[in-house]
């Protein structure tokens, strides 16, 4: 879930920009049984996460449904003045 979340921060978000690069951080917190993992990016005014359509025949989309199924709908995205955090948690 984690690859996931990373992989669409650098690809969906300024932090990808081969020209002007951003930064894309991760951060792990727990609390009992539970792991919360922030990936914060530098976000973009043209992307925002969102669980595309369901195509059965679509090569890509799927990432935000698998992260949405694993996690059990326990994720989210907030904007901030450096960027974008989108985060997830796991365990009981």
């Amino acid at each position: 879930m984690a690859c996931e979340a990373i992989t669409n921060a650098i690809r969906h978000s300024d932090s990808g920009d081969l020209e002007d690069p951003g930064t894309a951080t991760v951060v792990v917190s727990g609390a009992g049984r539970t792991v919360r993992v922030e990936v914060l990016d530098a976000s973009s005014p043209d992307t925002a996460p969102r669980l595309a359509d369901e195509d059965l025949e679509a090569v890509s989309g799927r990432g935000l449904h698998l992260l949405d199924i694993l996690s059990g709908g326990r994720w989210g995205s907030c904007d901030g003045d450096h960027g974008r955090t989108v985060w997830f948690e796991a365990g009981a």
